[in-house]
């Protein structure tokens, strides 16, 4: 029985952690607000360096990607070439 108790503990923690610390960095995106004409320099000084910048036709999209356990999130914000936030690309928090 205590086996069972402890590979029970040993197998919730990291899935609670992992979601803790997911709904963390979504939270950072939330509280950005309307990012339209944003600088990309004080959305990544909020949030944190991105995961990916890609270049684009119409600027660069700039990628931040976090999975822990069965948590996790993708944010993509396209910039304009002046280095300006356009808008969100890709937003998904499980």
């Amino acid at each position: 029985m205590g086996f069972v108790l402890i590979a029970a503990a040993v197998l919730t923690v990291p899935i609670i952690w992992g979601v803790l610390r997911a709904g963390n960095g979504a939270r950072k995106f939330q509280k950005l607000g309307d990012i339209r004409g944003m600088p990309m320099k004080d959305i990544v000084a909020r949030v944190g360096y991105p995961n990916s910048i890609s270049v684009t036709a119409e600027g660069r999209l700039y990628q931040w990607i976090k999975t822990s356990g069965r948590s996790g999130y993708h944010y993509a914000i396209l910039s304009d070439g002046k280095g300006n936030a356009v808008g969100y690309t890709h937003q998904f928090v499980r």
